[in-house]
């Protein structure tokens, strides 16, 4: 005879380990696409030829590329500033002047005093692309045709990879977090470290490790009681040091008073209905629509 409430025991422990699996994923959020491992030695190998054959093209088509590639005064700017400025000077004083996170500046100290030619700079790009290249090739979700033409796109070929400047960076990190995603519970530390990654690439990448801790901490709080209380402390830790870091980014690229282009620092309310404008155009056009839409992401 079934224990009274053994139903509803069953069902409660099938929610949990729906919301929280045994190897640290929320939600069940591993992609229900993503492809199904080949069968056998021979289809792996399969596999992996074909990945490292488009891989191969793109290589070779992105050092086409940079042969016939220009310099841009903005990709040899930060170039110039890591081989000329000390790193304190650069840091603490010229990236105020950017208006950019310094982690691109700060890849490019070494070979920049190291003495190394231009033409460096435009390599670590290259390199950088094809690395998330790599990365899509060989772990995204997506049919073999999509993930085929995908490294040949504008900004994945061209932008990200030919033009050497700082967002050369985001498509390598945002790939590396679509991987880390689905265990970011277990494994936050890895993910707080991309993310403050992320968050150093430029304001664009700021805003979108933000939003990405944000999405992150709601489905933490969702799943609280199910969380043990080491995974929740881990959490609030991780959260803690990316709001450091965010704080001391601030406090950086805080525009000095002598900028030729000044930001104004008090928000008025023109300023709030400028914002508002521009949430509203990009969600709905319609402000009651757009509000409703924020309300419900965040419920």
């Amino acid at each position: 005879m079934a224990r009274p409430g053994g139903t509803r025991e069953r069902q409660a422990r099938r929610h949990r380990t729906e919301s929280v699996g045994g190897d640290g994923r929320v939600g069940a959020l591993a992609s229900p696409h993503a492809p199904a491992p080949t069968g056998g030695a021979a289809g792996r190998f399969v596999e992996a030829w074909w990945a490292y054959a488009v891989l191969a093209c793109y290589v070779a088509l992105v050092g086409v590329m940079l042969l016939r590639h220009e310099p841009w005064f903005d990709e040899a700017q930060a170039w110039l500033l890591a081989r000329d400025a000390s790193p304190w000077s650069l840091f603490a004083h010229h990236l105020r002047y950017e208006g950019s996170p310094g982690l691109w500046h700060a890849i490019l100290l070494l070979p920049a005093k190291a003495g190394l030619p231009y033409a460096t700079l435009n390599v670590i790009a290259a390199a950088l692309g094809s690395f998330a290249a790599y990365l899509l090739l060989r772990h995204s979700p997506f049919p073999p045709l999509v993930r085929a033409l995908l490294p040949f796109t504008y900004f994945l070929l061209y932008q990200y990879a030919v033009v050497a400047r700082s967002y050369a960076l985001l498509a390598p990190l945002l790939f590396l977090l679509a991987i880390v995603w689905p265990e970011r519970v277990r494994r936050v530390y890895v993910l707080t470290v991309l993310l403050v990654l992320l968050a150093n690439v430029s304001a664009h990448g700021a805003l979108i490790a933000g939003s990405l801790l944000l999405v992150h901490l709601l489905d933490v709080w969702r799943t609280r009681r199910v969380l043990g209380r080491d995974v929740l402390r881990r959490q609030l830790v991780a959260a803690g040091a990316f709001g450091l870091v965010t704080v001391l980014l601030i406090l950086q690229l805080r525009p000095p008073p002598d900028l030729s282009n000044p930001v104004k620092r008090e928000v008025g309310l023109s300023s709030l209905r400028t914002l508002g404008k521009v949430i509203d155009g990009t969600l709905t056009g319609f402000w009651p629509l757009s509000l409703l839409a924020v309300v419900t992401t965040l419920l």
